[in-house]
């Protein structure tokens, strides 16, 4: 797993853990905003980055590629260097 995609996941955890706390825990009332909905809407975006960050830890290995190189003689002694891509 990456940094960035462990950091998408701590982050989408924060915020749902934000998200509940402001859902469940307060009950301050603030003038021109719903505290209960603040606290849905992070929740909800939360667990939506929760999701994309395991999304890419689990469709990262499929994006790496590089190159392998073999070396092989012929008959006649020669060597030959095979160059290939890999996904």
């Amino acid at each position: 797993m990456s940094y960035r995609t462990s950091s998408a996941l701590g982050a989408g955890v924060f915020l749902t853990a934000i998200g509940a706390i402001l859902y469940y825990a307060v009950t301050a009332e603030v003038a021109r905003i719903d505290i209960d909905t603040v606290g849905v809407i992070l929740m909800i975006a939360g667990v939506a980055v929760v999701l994309f960050g395991l999304l890419a830890a689990f469709t990262e290995g499929s994006r790496s590629s590089g190159t392998s190189t073999v070396e092989r003689r012929t008959d006649d002694g020669t060597v030959v260097h095979e160059t290939k891509r890999v996904r």
